[in-house]
């Protein structure tokens, strides 16, 4: 009798476990073509990617584009972009900083302009998220505003971690 009840709680406390570590994505809301989204650091993937030579011909040496991917509840994968070139360093220092805002928070805030209203589909293009696996682009964009986590860390697309930050437009709502 005492090993069943054991039993029963080492489930009970597993089931609770599992439930507060399983990774989480909401869009937390949207207003006046903005998104917010809600999500667990383990769901993002930060990526810098250089233009090719003969696709850019405008002053930054090795030219590069900085996205957020993000894994959604469907299991596809969304970006976050901003359309802005960056040179290699400022692209990477920008993973850097946004790395730590993701490192040292449990809920991950990423504000975008844009809707996320246009159906999912599915593209060739495969991304990896470390102990979750590899999933497919699904055709939604928005464009980086801002990303942020619960104990106030921010990254402005604009101002990097200026204060104020997240800024005037988000968070939605407040």
């Amino acid at each position: 009798m005492a090993s069943l009840r054991v039993n029963s709680l080492l489930f009970s406390f597993t089931v609770l476990l599992v439930g507060c570590i399983s990774s989480s994505y909401k869009i937390d809301s949207q207003a006046e073509g903005r998104t917010q989204l809600l999500v667990a650091p383990n769901r993002v993937n930060l990526e810098c990617f250089e233009i090719p030579k003969d696709e850019y011909e405008g002053d930054i040496k090795e030219a590069h584009l900085f996205s957020i991917n993000v894994l959604d509840k469907n299991k596809t994968v969304l970006t976050v972009s901003q359309g802005n070139i960056l040179g290699k360093e400022d692209c990477f220092r920008r993973i850097n900083k946004i790395g730590k805002i993701l490192k040292s928070g449990n809920k991950i805030f990423i504000g975008g302009m844009g809707s996320l209203d246009k159906p999912r589909g599915t593209s060739g293009r495969l991304y990896t998220f470390p102990g979750l696996g590899q999933f497919p682009e699904n055709g939604r964009n928005l464009q980086f505003m801002v990303v942020w986590n619960e104990k106030g860390m921010c990254y402005n697309a604009y101002s990097g971690d200026q204060k104020p930050c997240p800024g005037d437009e988000f968070p939605i709502g407040q």
